[in-house]
C-alpha cells in the first residue's frame, strides 16, 4: 500500500453520515474542501457503504485514479462495525430502507461485530450459511426440554416453564420451547397464539445465538445489493419481484467471510411512536429512487397499524422472529480508524 501511495494516490478517510451514498459523500466532500478535492482529481473509494450506513469510508485520490491492486487489497482488510437490530420486523433489503413483511417488534439490540470479508463487492452484505458444527446454549436447552416417547421419535408436544420477572414488564409470563427444524428456535405462547414476531426477545435469548455467527462463512448477497448477476446488480432483478428473484436464486454470489468477535453492549426497547419518528428521519436522508414512498407505506400498513387479535436476517432467522439492521456504523477498516476521518455535514 506504501508503494501505491508513493505514485502519487492519496487515501483519505472520510466519515459518511447516514443518508448518503458513497458517491454522494465524494460530491460532498468537494464542495466543502474544494481546494484540497478539486474536481479535477480523480476519486473512488475501496469498500461501499450502503446509504443507510455511516462511517468509516476509505476514499482513494490520485490525477490518475487509484490502482486496482490497491482499492482490492484495503476490500479484503478487516472492518469492525458496531450496528443496531430491531429484531421482530423483516423486509427485502435486511434493514429499514425497505419494504416491510407483515410481523411485530418488542426491542432494539445494539452489538458490536469485527469481520473480515475475503472478496466482496459490497461491505454489508446478508444472508449466509454456517461452516462446521457449533452447539449453542439454545439449542442444548431446547434438546433436554425435547421429550422421547417409547418408539424414539419426539412428541409433539410442548414443554412450558415460568419466565422470571420481564425487566420492561415487571410481569410473570408463561415461555415455552417449541419443536423447530433446527432445535434452536424458542417460542412463547403469546407467538403461538399470535403469530411469528409477537414474543418477547431478551438479552439471554441473543447471546445464546451470538455463538453460531462467529467464525468462517459461506456468506449470499442480499437481495438489494451491487453484487452482479448476469451483468446487472441484483437490486435490478430484485425489483421484478419474487418470481425473478427465484429464477436466478442458484447464480447469486457467495462470499467467504470471518467473524473474529462479535459483542452483545446493550439492549433496550422502544415505542412504536419512537419507532416510526426515527425510520421516518433515517428513510427521509436517503436522495435518489429507493421506493421511499412504497417503504413508507409498507412501515404504516404492516408495521404502525394498531395492534390486532431481516448478520441481522439471520439473527432473526435463527431466533425465529425476523430481524432487520437498524444502525450500522463502520469504526475501523484495518488500522485505518474512524478517529481520523474527515467528517462530512449531514445529509440535508
Amino acid at each position: 500500500m506504501e508503494q501505491e501511495e508513493a505514485k502519487g494516490v492519496r487515501v483519505v478517510l472520510v466519515d459518511k453520515p447516514p443518508g448518503m451514498t458513497p458517491l454522494a459523500a465524494i460530491e460532498q466532500l468537494r464542495r466543502e474542501r474544494p481546494q484540497e478535492f478539486s474536481a479535477d482529481l480523480k476519486m473512488g473509494y475501496a469498500g461501499r457503504l450502503d446509504p443507510l450506513a455511516r462511517g468509516l469510508l476509505v476514499c482513494l485520490a490520485g490525477p490518475h485514479g487509484a490502482p486496482l491492486s490497491l482499492q482490492k487489497e484495503i476490500e479484503g482488510e478487516s472492518k469492525i462495525y458496531e450496528f443496531q437490530v430491531l429484531f421482530g420486523v423483516e423486509t427485502d433489503t435486511y434493514d429499514v430502507m425497505g419494504l416491510v413483511q407483515p410481523r411485530r417488534c418488542r426491542a432494539t439490540t445494539t452489538a458490536t461485530q469485527g469481520a473480515r470479508a475475503a472478496q466482496s463487492s459490497s461491505d454489508d452484505g446478508g444472508g449466509g450459511e454456517r461452516n462446521g458444527e457449533c452447539e449453542s446454549e439454545a439449542k442444548r436447552k431446547r434438546r433436554e426440554l425435547e421429550q422421547v416417547d417409547d418408539g424414539g421419535e419426539k412428541e409433539e408436544r410442548e414443554e412450558e416453564e415460568t419466565a422470571v420477572d420481564d425487566e420492561h414488564t415487571n410481569k410473570k409470563k408463561q415461555r415455552r420451547y417449541a419443536p423447530s427444524d433446527d432445535g434452536t428456535r424458542l417460542e412463547t405462547e403469546d407467538e403461538a397464539e399470535e403469530g411469528p414476531g409477537a414474543r418477547e426477545i431478551d438479552e439471554e435469548v441473543v447471546k445464546a445465538v451470538m455463538p453460531f455467527f462467529v467464525g468462517k462463512r459461506s456468506q449470499a448477497y442480499p437481495p438489494f445489493s451491487s453484487a452482479r448477476v448476469k451483468g446487472k446488480p441484483l437490486f435490478h432483478w430484485a425489483r421484478q419481484g419474487p418470481e425473478k428473484m427465484r429464477e436466478i436464486l442458484p447464480l447469486i454470489p457467495r462470499v467467504e467471510v470471518e467473524i473474529r468477535t462479535l459483542e452483545l453492549l446493550s439492549t433496550h426497547s422502544l415505542s412504536r411512536d419512537e419507532l416510526r419518528k426515527e425510520i421516518w428521519t433515517k428513510i427521509g436522508r436517503v436522495k435518489g429512487d429507493f421506493r421511499q414512498p412504497q417503504i413508507l407505506q409498507s412501515w404504516d400498513d404492516h408495521y404502525f397499524q394498531p395492534p390486532a387479535g431481516t448478520l441481522a436476517h439471520e439473527m432473526g432467522q435463527r431466533l425465529g422472529v425476523g430481524a432487520v439492521a437498524f444502525d450500522i456504523h463502520r469504526t475501523s477498516v484495518g488500522h485505518h480508524s474512524i478517529d481520523q476521518a474527515i467528517r462530512l455535514s449531514a445529509a440535508p
